[in-house]
């Protein structure tokens, strides 16, 4: 064998190209990441959360007008006094957490008609009125409802009732076209700017050490490489001696032979070894057999177990083969040694097992998965209690302190933790098909429409964005926050290969199967189904991992980077919708995730969250809570009391059976758990059922594979809500509960079909 030497200058280029170049380019690409997209799209987050408030502030206080208008109109009130009565309600709205946010009013000539704080405004034309900035904002309101009808207006005006202090405001504004009225109210976001601010200072504070730290680590990398590289290559200058022996055997073999020195570095290899791991026999001689290993933990547990017992028999290790794929072998290891006890070359022979070992994980993987489900489905259900305790004494907790409160802000991190939290076990439950869903018929091409503004927030300036809908999309039956959910996973997983820019294309089609259709990823029956395919033109997934990208906490990210739940949770929601995915990918060329959904025939029934979103949430009911975790207990019992419930609460069955036999008649609303200390959960739910009808029920539960189990006991699904929510979550549920009850009650007394 022939001395291989260092060559001037070879090491170090090679060490500036694999290594300073690398992180050179992390270096920008975490500033870009950081300071043009991260923080960017946090501060857009930020304030479409204000703007969403204001818009659905804005909707409760039109609807109220729109209450007058329709007395009006029944001839219950005159045109007049309905508006007065109108304008009178108005004006008392309060809202935040002072109570003293509020609602305004002027009509399309620029009129002032009400404004709480501002009486002098009112009769007077306040188009020419301008803000510190010079805009004309009553002009601006005018012209936003002439094109729109509605919309946000961003712009200064003084804090609240305070006349001396300006702060900047986002305000929706809707126009009321029977009357001519423009109703508006709006949201202060100057803290926003603020923190965004104070989010800055402190990311540039962050990389200035990260800098110092990878400048460092870099240091040491290098001169650790260059006198590593410099010991193997004076290895090789001295492993000029070789021996052939049993040549033909060693030639012949099935198996992989192989032989090595105490370094680790290939003397020889047979042609099974080099068939075995991709290579040629030309290749491996003279390299470090550690490049082989997959895993390299295997490479030091079976080094020591060789120095201690001198040999190993059939021990299991896992090696690579030049395209990727893992090798599955057993090995058996002697060494030679010279007269003095020193050691010459250790000798082996490998054994592939994959296709065995292939064939054990194809049986253990349905049960695996199976098991990670129910594990996760049961960390999200007891996580979920402690996050309902967590927001809601939070939110309570809040309304006793004004937003100038240095305490308010730490509440506020705290909810916006837990949010986060929140969002990882909707995904844990998606992926284990537990999360409680609501259904609804949907055009998924408007769906996607609505949310084109958002997925260019994701993607950034550096990825070319392109929606192709292709001709009149068919509905789906899916929860709308399900298929947004596929949509955002898929681009950000998209967005992360292409790291240095690229072409994302999300098409969306009707196909109709008129046979069994089979793919990576399953089978789909014949009949109709959209087609989603999200394409993007980056790194691309290597063939040897393509069919674990789908399992769970599975990541090729950096450690930090991702939870690896992303995929996995797309693949729960289609499962979970009785949908197929698959992919096709090429390395360096893209990957495209292609997405298949049964159509429904069904039509929509017209209900959408902003008419519940609207209703009181106060009331006078009475309600039976039942409720075992002590804390939680305390925190409904307190909310529903506070917004003028009246409860009977009991935190086991037997103690909420007993309260409904001795109020029956008084009760309009059962709140309760699904799984209660006391009777067995089949004896207490089949006690419900007997008590009351399924439109008196409203049941939590953080485990909804419980929840759908309710349909044995009630001749239809009762109204059910998941673990984690809010007190405003839970007050607008039990009120959309209740106002649903009332009306098919009206509805019976009066004669007509409830639904």
């Amino acid at each position: 064998m022939a001395p291989v030497s260092n060559k001037e200058g070879f090491f170090p280029r090679r060490m500036f190209v694999g290594l300073i170049l690398p992180v050179g380019l992390t270096v920008l690409l975490f500033v870009i990441a950081t300071f043009f997209i991260a923080i960017p799209t946090y501060r857009d987050h930020l304030i479409d959360a204000r703007r969403q408030m204001s818009r659905e502030l804005n909707h409760t206080a039109w609807q109220l007008i729109e209450d007058y208008y329709q007395r009006h109109k029944a001839g219950e009130l005159t045109e007049v006094e309905a508006q007065r009565r109108a304008l009178e309600r108005v004006r008392s709205l309060r809202y935040g957490p002072e109570g003293k946010d509020y609602f305004w009013i002027n009509d399309m000539q620029h009129q002032m008609i009400m404004h709480p704080y501002r009486t002098d405004l009112e009769g007077v034309n306040v188009k020419d009125y301008q803000d510190e900035t010079g805009l004309y904002l009553f002009q601006a309101f005018v012209d936003t409802v002439k094109r729109h009808g509605s919309g946000f207006v961003e712009y200064y005006w003084q804090w609240k009732d305070d006349t001396t202090r300006t702060a900047r405001k986002i305000s929706y504004i809707k126009e009321f076209e029977p009357w001519g009225w423009i109703l508006g109210t709006g949201v202060y976001v100057e803290d926003v700017y603020t923190s965004v601010d104070r989010i800055i200072r402190q990311a540039v504070y962050g990389f200035g050490t990260f800098l110092v730290m990878i400048i460092a680590l870099s240091a040491v990398v290098i001169h650790y490489g260059m006198r590593t590289e410099k010991e193997r290559l004076l290895a090789l200058d001295s492993l000029q001696e070789s021996e052939e022996k049993y040549r033909s055997l060693f030639e012949n073999s099935r198996d992989a032979i192989y032989m090595r020195n105490p370094e680790g570095v290939l003397l020889d290899v047979n042609a099974a070894f080099a068939e075995m791991v991709g290579r040629t026999r030309e290749e491996l001689i003279g390299t470090s057999i550690d490049q082989l290993y997959f895993q390299p933990v295997q490479r030091e547990a079976f080094e020591q177990k060789l120095w201690q017992d001198g040999a190993v028999r059939d021990y299991p290790l896992t090696l690579m083969h030049r395209d990727g794929s893992v090798v599955e072998a057993l090995i058996s290891t002697s060494v030679r040694k010279r007269q003095d006890g020193s050691t010459i070359e250790y000798q082996g022979i490998i054994r592939d097992i994959t296709e065995q070992k292939s064939i054990e994980k194809q049986m253990l993987q349905a049960q695996k998965m199976e098991a990670v489900g129910r594990l996760a489905g049961g960390i999200a259900h007891d996580f979920n209690n402690l996050l309902t305790v967590i927001i809601g004494f939070t939110e309570l907790a809040q309304f006793r302190l004004s937003e100038d409160d240095s305490a308010y802000e730490n509440l506020e991190q705290i909810l916006k933790v837990a949010g986060r939290a929140s969002n990882l076990t909707r995904q844990l439950l998606a992926f284990s098909r537990q999360q409680h869903v609501q259904p609804r018929v949907l055009n998924p091409g408007d769906l996607l429409k609505d949310m084109t503004k958002m997925l260019h927030r994701i993607l950034g300036e550096t990825v070319e964005f392109a929606l192709e809908i292709e001709g009149d999309i068919r509905s789906l039956k899916i929860d709308p926050s399900q298929f947004e959910q596929i949509v955002v996973n898929m681009v950000v997983n998209a967005c992360d290969a292409m790291p240095a820019g690229g072409r994302l294309t999300i098409s969306l089609r009707n196909q109709t199967l008129e046979r069994e259709f089979k793919t990576s990823g399953g089978t789909a029956r014949p009949g109709s189904y959209v087609r989603l395919d999200v394409a993007d033109t980056g790194t691309g997934i290597p063939e040897n991992i393509q069919s674990t990208i789908f399992e769970p906490f599975f990541t090729t990210k950096e450690e930090g980077k991702g939870t690896g739940l992303g995929l996995s949770t797309v693949f729960g929601i289609v499962s979970q919708n009785e949908g197929l995915i698959w992919l096709d990918s090429t390395l360096q060329v893209g990957t495209t995730f292609h997405i298949l959904m049964p159509v429904t025939e069904e039509e929509d029934d017209g209900r959408s969250p902003a008419q519940v979103s609207a209703m009181d949430l106060q009331g006078q009911e009475t309600i039976v809570l039942v409720e075992d975790d002590h804390i939680l207990h305390e925190l409904l019992l307190r909310v529903l009391q506070r917004n003028g419930y009246r409860v009977f609460s009991s935190d086991n069955s037997n103690g909420a059976l007993e309260i409904i036999d001795q109020r029956h008649d008084e009760i309009d609303l059962l709140l309760t758990d699904v799984v209660m200390p006391g009777l067995p959960t089949q004896a207490y739910l089949e006690a419900l059922a007997d008590r009351f009808n399924p439109g008196e029920i409203l049941f939590i539960s953080g485990y909804m594979e419980r929840a759908e189990s309710l349909k044995a006991f009630f001749d239809q699904q009762p109204s059910c809500m998941q673990k984690p929510f809010t007190p405003t979550d839970l007050l607008r549920k039990v009120r959309e509960v209740l106002d649903r009850k009332l009306e098919k009650t009206s509805a019976a007394t009066s004669g007509q079909n409830p639904a």
